[in-house]
C-alpha cells in the first residue's frame, strides 16, 4: 500500500493517477488549502492508514536501500522510529545525525551544529503511528522535529546505508541525479 502526500500542484498527480494503472493500492493524502509541512502531511496520511507501522520515503529522492533488511532490523531494535543514514561528514549537505552507541541509537538534529554529526538522513524511515498522537491535527509541523524529539527520548535507531542517495530538490541535486540515471539506468529502457 502506498499513500502519496501531496501539496502544491497535487492536481497534476491526481490526473496522472487517473490516467495510469500502477497495479498498486495507491491513495493520495492532499494537504488541502494550507500546507501542513512534512510532519503534518504524514500525520494526516497516517490517519488514513490502518497499519500501525509504516515507511516514510522522501518523494524527491532516488534511494538504494534494501527495505526488507531495513524492516527486519527495525523489528529487532524495538524503537518507535528508525532512520536510514549514510556517512556524510558534510559532503552532500550538512550532516545531521550521529550514533550514540553500538546499539544503533542515534541522535538527530537537522538544525543543530555539532562536530559529532557525521551521518545524514538518507530519506527512508520506519515509524510507529503513535508517534504522531500528540501532534496537532491539520496543523503545520516539520518531520525533522518529530525525529529530533524521538532521538532525545532514546526512541530513534539508525540503519546504515552505504550507497549514496540522489535528490532532485536542488539544481545541483537534479544535475547529479540526471547524470547518475543516464549512466546507470536509462540505457536499459
Amino acid at each position: 500500500k502506498v499513500i502519496l502526500c501531496t501539496g502544491h500542484l497535487s492536481n497534476l498527480i491526481k490526473k496522472e493517477m487517473k490516467e495510469k494503472n500502477y497495479k498498486l493500492d495507491i491513495k493520495l493524502s492532499d494537504d488541502g488549502k494550507s500546507l501542513l509541512g512534512t510532519g503534518g502531511a504524514i500525520k494526516k496520511a497516517a490517519e488514513k492508514n490502518k497499519d500501525k507501522i509504516f515507511f516514510i520515503i522522501y518523494g524527491d529522492s532516488f534511494l538504494r536501500v534494501n527495505l526488507e533488511k531495513f524492516f527486519d532490523k527495525y523489528k529487532k531494535v524495538k524503537k518507535l522510529g528508525m532512520m536510514s543514514v549514510i556517512k556524510n561528514k558534510n559532503k552532500w549537505e550538512k550532516s545531521n545525525a550521529y550514533f550514540l552507541n553500538s546499539k544503533n541509537d542515534i541522535f538527530y538534529n537537522k538544525t543543530g551544529v555539532d562536530k559529532k554529526f557525521d551521518y545524514i538522513d538518507y530519506g527512508a524511515s520506519i515509524i510507529n503511528s503513535k508517534v504522531f498522537k500528540d501532534y496537532p491535527k491539520n496543523n503545520f509541523f516539520d518531520l525533522a522535529g518529530v525525529f529530533n524529539k524521538l532521538s532525545l527520548q532514546d526512541n530513534l535507531a539508525g540503519f546504515k546505508v552505504t550507497k549514496r542517495f540522489y535528490e532532485i530538490g536542488s539544481k545541483t541535486g537534479l544535475n547529479e541525479t540526471s547524470k547518475f540515471l543516464k549512466k546507470n539506468l536509462l540505457w536499459n529502457l
